[in-house]
């Protein structure tokens, strides 16, 4: 019998990332993230392999988005070669920026992901694509960004990210993902969301223009009425 989400009437479609349950074995958190009826799963590194995981998705019915160094076969897969190759299949997939700077230069690995469209995330610091500057440059590259709002509100916070570079970048038309979760400005926590979260009122208004929403909060210590709620509390 196939396992689908409920029928939604709104262009909005959430989905919710494997990340909600990280550290745990694939097949089961995946179970319990399909029991509160997203829009799409988006896959991520970071959840135990299974071999019986393939065989639970071919009977899932929502759409599928991957992420990062998700791997079928290991916890995580490795994204980027030294020089700025990527390393994994960028089909249907965002990934995070390298850490450093590739050999080959910033500039020269901007170019390389335009050309390829490959859809990289905007980060906290402590990668590249973490201050005004990188991030101008992808915007004026035309490179595909995914968005994390959490990781917009540390960067507001710690001075990384000004009014006028905010503006350009919530107004950007090359975003193909959000992602949404809670945070204190300071650190990437993935909190639950709630009524006040930051950027949480965009997310919803470029959800409606029919963008992919990736809800990232952590729900392991979330019961199942809480975790129902926060997919509520979005929609």
């Amino acid at each position: 019998m196939a396992l689908r989400a409920e029928v939604r009437h709104n262009t909005s479609v959430l989905y919710l990332a494997t990340s909600c349950l990280q550290g745990r074995a694939i097949v089961s958190a995946t179970l319990d993230l399909l029991r509160l009826h997203p829009d799409g799963l988006q896959l991520c590194p970071g959840n135990h392999p299974a071999d019986g995981f393939g065989a639970l998705l071919r009977r899932v019915t929502i759409p599928l988005r991957y992420h990062h160094g998700f791997s079928w076969r290991a916890y995580r897969a490795p994204v980027w070669s030294h020089a700025g190759d990527l390393l994994v299949d960028p089909q249907h997939r965002s990934v995070h920026p390298p850490r450093q700077t590739p050999t080959i230069g910033f500039e020269k690995w901007l170019e390389r992901v335009a050309a390829q469209q490959i859809a990289v995330e905007i980060m906290p610091p402590g990668w590249i694509l973490s201050d005004e500057r990188s991030i101008d440059a992808a915007l004026d590259a035309r490179v595909p960004l995914a968005v994390d709002v959490s990781h917009l509100h540390i960067l507001r916070e710690q001075g990384r990210l000004t009014d006028t570079g905010m503006r350009r970048i919530l107004n950007a038309d090359t975003i193909v993902e959000v992602h949404v979760s809670d945070n204190d400005g300071r650190f990437d926590l993935h909190r639950p969301i709630g009524p006040c979260s930051f950027g949480t009122g965009w997310a919803r208004e470029r959800a409606r223009d029919g963008l992919p929403v990736v809800l990232e909060c952590y729900m392991h210590r979330l019961d199942e009425d809480e975790r129902r709620a926060q997919v509520e509390r979005w929609r």
